[in-house]
């Protein structure tokens, strides 16, 4: 196991041009094992009401690198390929450390976690909720101003409306 001044040295020893060779021959190196994968989310289109997937798995290579592959896009369609290759754990040295295989599995966790939670993605496609592109109208009065809200799908237009003072100005 290295510690973290080894890890400084020997960094600072690797050429530039070596460096970028070495980090190329690890995203080509084909004989890589699935280490996890996780279940497929699924989120709706808003504009067009269809499905799209979102699948992450983490491979290892053969020198013990963590490498995420996410795969996205339009469900039947073609999807886009996102890799990292994560070459060295974090907090070497520490009794927290963690391989370059736990770090990329921590990565990619988190990531599908946030698309759940924050981006509203679901394991299963049946629980999608089907937005309708119904619009809401909402007249609010301040002063001598009507404001005007047009709630559509979950895009918001504001629209000032003068009324009996032209002086004013609306942004």
């Amino acid at each position: 196991m290295y510690n973290k001044i080894d890890l400084k040295n020997n960094l600072k020893k690797i050429p530039q041009k070596q460096l970028k060779e070495k980090i190329m021959a690890e995203l080509t190196d084909f004989s890589t094992t699935e280490v996890t994968v996780f279940p497929p989310l699924y989120g709706k289109i808003m504009s067009t009401g269809k499905t799209k997937v979102w699948n992450a798995r983490v491979l290892t290579n053969s020198s013990g690198h963590g490498i995420s592959e996410i795969r996205y896009g339009q469900k039947n369609g073609a999807l886009q390929v996102a890799e990292k290759v994560i070459d060295t754990g974090k907090n070497i040295g520490k009794k927290n450390e963690t391989s370059p295989v736990n770090q990329c599995i921590s990565e990619v966790r988190r990531k599908w976690l946030d698309k759940k939670e924050k981006e509203g993605y679901v394991e299963n496609e049946e629980e999608m909720t089907v937005i309708k592109n119904e619009k809401i109208l909402i007249l609010i009065k301040i002063n001598s101003y009507n404001f005007v809200f047009t709630l559509q799908s979950i895009f918001i237009h504001l629209h000032c409306i003068h009324s009996f003072n032209f002086n004013s100005h609306c942004h």
